[in-house]
């Protein structure tokens, strides 16, 4: 990204975009990836994605998570290429709804980790590892059981 400068170029000649609104398929997008990067199932994915499309403002109602097949890294990145035109609230509240995403089921996967990470990036609203670490999945609990 700092080699390359063409999203920085890009973003500086164009005019900030100041509604979540007006990224809504965008934000659809990158949370379904997010959402699918941690998910044991896809109802796991969709429980993910719609916690966090309700973090969002009412104007960015009614987004639906997108297939799978539909959130590969192109997409994703071209979704960041907009989303990275939002004005610094719009960028702030899209990244706490990415956040939702993938702590939904309180597990933080190092997949959903990376993910989540590469987004602030492009966001340019980098976390520090301390703050996005992932998690140990608890164990199962028919296993705690048996060790009682």
């Amino acid at each position: 990204r700092e080699l390359g400068g063409a999203r920085e170029r890009a973003a500086a000649g164009a005019k900030a975009i100041h509604s979540l609104a007006a990224l809504h398929d965008e934000c659809a997008v990158v949370l379904s990836a997010l959402a699918y990067a941690g998910a044991a199932d896809d109802a796991d994915a969709h429980a993910s994605f719609n916690e966090a499309a309700r973090s969002l403002p009412a104007g960015a109602s009614g987004m639906r998570i997108r297939p799978a097949a539909e959130v590969g890294l192109t997409a994703v990145d071209r979704a960041l290429e907009r989303l990275a035109r939002g004005s610094p609230g719009v960028r702030r509240r899209f990244l706490l709804a990415c956040g939702r995403a993938i702590s939904h089921d309180s597990v933080l996967t190092p997949d959903e980790v990376e993910l989540f990470r590469a987004v602030a990036e492009a966001l340019d609203c980098p976390v520090p590892p301390s703050l996005a670490a992932p998690t140990p999945a608890p164990a199962p609990a028919d296993a705690s059981a048996r060790q009682a």
